[in-house]
């Protein structure tokens, strides 16, 4: 399987959030740690990339859902 990885730079244009914001998420988990390619270079998958980008819009829809079920809208 072939895999597209992007340096931080790229990340943060395709993300839209800072590095400082991305390593804090990293932390927590919430973002997929980096490969490291060598002693000051690291990548990230694409794929991993946009199943973030997707996450919280599927979190959003589901909470909306679940507030027209709770409303009796649905």
């Amino acid at each position: 399987m072939t895999y597209r990885i992007h340096r931080v730079r790229k990340v943060l244009d395709i993300s839209g959030i800072s590095s400082t914001t991305i390593y804090r998420m990293v932390d927590r988990h919430d973002f997929q740690p980096p490969i490291r390619l060598g002693i000051r270079v690291v990548s990230w998958r694409e794929n991993a990339i946009l199943k973030w980008i997707e996450s919280p819009r599927r979190e959003r829809a589901n909470t909306q859902d679940n507030s027209a079920l709770k409303q009796g809208v649905v």
